[in-house]
């Protein structure tokens, strides 16, 4: 029996066979011939065509759009076909060693960035690229014949999860990010994932064995003995047996919480309605502009239609959030030197009228179909509120027009995620209906902290008092004028912050498939005559510390 130490991607335990893919480093030829350029073109440009055109989901199918097509989009990045022809044609490079070196740079530009989530892209690239060598070499393809297994590979890729998806119960890889497209899908589709770096996964290649996955604790048991597996039997059996809650939980003191999910497909939200969801909290859309093409009225239409007929449940879509970390193909937006504090969500609206206009029109005519809700992110003023209210009624009077049903009174929301609209909050409450509150971007402009610069994660603190404080305001005023508050930002799916939260005045949680029924069990288990003396000390916390210990002491 050997246990390795790793990193959770996704919670869970897992019990089964492994099954490693492992593929051996294969030869490339470094150069090639003046007379075999030609030749090397056709086979990029048919290697190409062949990804392209056997990968990219189509409109009607149901996987996961974003994740998948951003993975696709990557391959089909001028830059990168570019950099690999002019390799073949300037430097005589072979089209195995061109792509080899294209990926090399590639990833050593994202590596010098200072944002851990574009370094996660390099393990998309990576997976990109073995799946390049690998197709071009005619390596044979590893056949699995287990029904049921845990993936040991070196690096993963949504394609990869995306084909073995119904037979995987866990997966084990040697490299990736939290945040690379292959760990949100598996994340998403609650498979329990941990990645390793100390396996040796040529030596586990050819070997048949058993093996434990224990993400909630970090650890890989490779080949456990007996009381080993019946211990982690039956804690599988415990936790298999526990009561799917699919109702509105409430607290020991009767205080009804909503747990919702945060989704980015169609796919996503089937898992969270298996899994007992309240609704939809956040319906990211940008994965709509992830390619060249303007997405049209009708097709958006349709998506969001989809989702609002599967449910009778609440369903809120954020208006497109494109700009700093979220970049998109078509909104070819300028370099900023700090594009945190540039144009970014609701600020680009006005200079992508048209794009706005018809993302509203499929929004407000999906809501004819069920129980859907506006959401628009980065607002800082009154101003910006009052003008995409207005543009809103505009559209209602051309559908009005046009005889196209849509709800009249479709609900519209803002989300609290700067400093600006906490303290005017008093001032913007009077004309929503809800707000939800994105912890992610709220905590990085009150702290004036980059959340995707490593060397700042010391700083980045959900539990500071001026983070706490700020909710604390936000829910006061919202809940003296009659208004619901949620929380879509990660602090909600923190394990730990649910009792936080209640006190605080949450109305509605929005979390991550994985943690939603844990949620649900904590607000059941929560008793407010447990914190008696909370609002004595709300405002005399010092530190995000003093926070915590309040909490470990109870």
């Amino acid at each position: 029996m050997r246990i390795y130490d790793g990193f959770s991607v996704s919670d869970g335990i897992a019990y089964g066979k492994a099954v490693t893919l492992f593929y051996e480093k294969i030869f490339i030829q470094d150069k090639i011939l003046d007379n075999e350029k030609e030749k090397e073109l056709l086979r990029f440009e048919s290697l190409l065509s062949g990804f392209l055109e056997s990968d990219r989901i189509m409109d009607e199918d149901e996987k996961l759009e974003n994740l998948l097509n951003v993975h696709i989009e990557l391959i089909d990045d001028p830059f990168l076909k570019d950099t690999v022809k002019n390799k073949i044609l300037t430097e005589n490079k072979s089209l195995e060693k061109s792509i080899e070196e294209t990926f090399s740079h590639i990833c050593y530009e994202l590596n010098s960035l200072d944002s851990d989530y574009m370094r996660d892209r390099i393990y998309d690239y990576i997976s990109i690229q073995e799946e390049f060598i690998r197709t071009l070499t005619s390596v044979e393809e590893i056949k699995i014949y287990e029904n049921k297994f845990i993936l040991f590979t070196e690096n993963l890729s949504p394609k990869l999860i995306d084909k073995y998806k119904d037979q995987l119960i866990g997966i084990v890889s040697k490299n990736g990010g939290k945040t690379s497209h292959a760990s949100l899908y598996a994340k998403n589709l609650q498979i329990p994932y941990i990645i390793c770096n100390s396996l040796d996964f040529q030596e586990l290649k050819n070997k048949s064995f058993d093996c434990i996955l224990d993400c909630d604790q970090e650890k890989l048991i490779i080949n456990p003995d007996g009381d080993t597996v019946n211990s982690y039997k039956k804690s599988l059996k415990a936790s298999q047996k526990e009561f799917l809650d699919t109702n509105i939980v409430r607290t020991k003191n009767n205080r009804y919480v909503r747990v919702c999910s945060n989704i980015s497909s169609f796919e996503e939200f089937e898992v969270s309605l298996n899994n007992g969801t309240d609704g939809c909290g956040l319906f990211r859309t940008e994965f709509l502009y992830m390619s060249d093409e303007s997405p049209t009225e009708e097709y958006q239409f349709e998506i969001f239609k989809k989702l609002a007929q599967s449910t009778e449940k609440p369903i809120v879509i954020r208006t497109f959030d494109i700009g700093a970390d979220k970049k998109s193909k078509f909104f070819r937006l300028d370099e900023e030197k700090n594009p945190f504090l540039g144009l970014r969500g609701f600020r680009i609206y006005k200079e992508f009228y048209k794009e706005l206009r018809k993302h509203l029109r499929a929004i407000l005519r999906a809501s004819a179909f069920g129980n859907v809700k506006i959401m628009i992110p980065m607002i800082t003023t009154l101003e910006e509120v009052l003008w995409i209210k207005n543009e809103i009624l505009k559209i209602k009077d051309e559908l009005r027009e046009e005889k196209v049903d849509f709800d009249e009174n479709i609900e519209f929301g803002i989300m609290i995620e700067t400093p600006a609209s906490v303290f005017l909050f008093d001032i913007l409450v009077k004309e929503v209906d809800f707000v939800s509150i994105g912890t992610n971007d709220l905590v990085q402009y009150m702290l004036a902290c980059d959340r995707e610069n490593s060397k700042m994660q010391q700083l980045y603190d959900c539990y500071h008092p001026s983070v706490i404080r700020s909710i604390n305001r936000v829910v006061d005023i919202a809940h003296r004028n009659g208004k619901i508050v949620s929380m879509c930002g990660n602090f909600a799916s923190e394990l730990d912050a649910v009792e936080l939260l209640i006190l605080l005045g949450i109305d509605e949680f929005s979390v991550t498939n994985d943690v939603l029924q844990k949620i649900k069990k904590r607000i059941k288990l929560f008793d407010y005559n447990n914190y008696l003396d909370f609002f004595d000390k709300l405002n005399k916390f010092k530190t995000g510390r003093s926070v915590l210990y309040y909490f470990d002491n109870k």
